[in-house]
């Protein structure tokens, strides 16, 4: 393994073979999905259902302020817990924040990260900072 795959493995925070949380600052996408890969060929996920969700991050107080970060987690994971995760990790609260397509339409947590990966794919945005009850929720919710 390069210096630069060691760095970029180590750069994952999260709670172990539960779920992990990228943030992407200068990476290309395909060094941060060989890092991921790497981890998953170490043996930190033991079991075989894990997903990768690549997340832009926009917080609606901070304009301008974008990120980009990617989670991994289980497939029956609701992201309800995703949100409650993530959540401490880019200075939001998970009450003012939401899940939404690219479209701007809203995905109800409740629903699994398996669900979600199913409809939406695996490029979704995190909005902080937001009224929930403005949010259009979308309709294969």
């Amino acid at each position: 393994m390069s210096e630069t795959m060691r760095v970029l493995t180590k750069r994952w925070i999260g709670e172990g073979s539960k779920r992990l949380l990228f943030e992407q600052s200068g990476e290309t996408i395909d060094e941060v999905l060989e890092s991921f890969r790497v981890l998953v060929d170490s043996g930190v996920f033991p079991e075989q259902d894990f997903l990768l969700f690549k997340v832009k991050l926009k917080h609606h107080k901070k304009k301008g302020a974008k990120q980009q970060l990617y989670m991994t987690c289980r497939d029956n994971d609701t992201f309800e817990s995703i949100l409650e995760f993530a959540s401490p990790h880019v200075d939001a609260k998970p009450e003012t924040s939401v899940f939404m397509t690219d479209d701007s339409f809203g995905i109800r947590p409740k629903q699994s990260a398996g669900n979600i990966f199913m409809k939406y794919g695996d490029d979704i945005e995190l909005h902080t900072g937001v009224h929930l009850n403005q949010i259009g929720w979308h309709a294969k919710n």
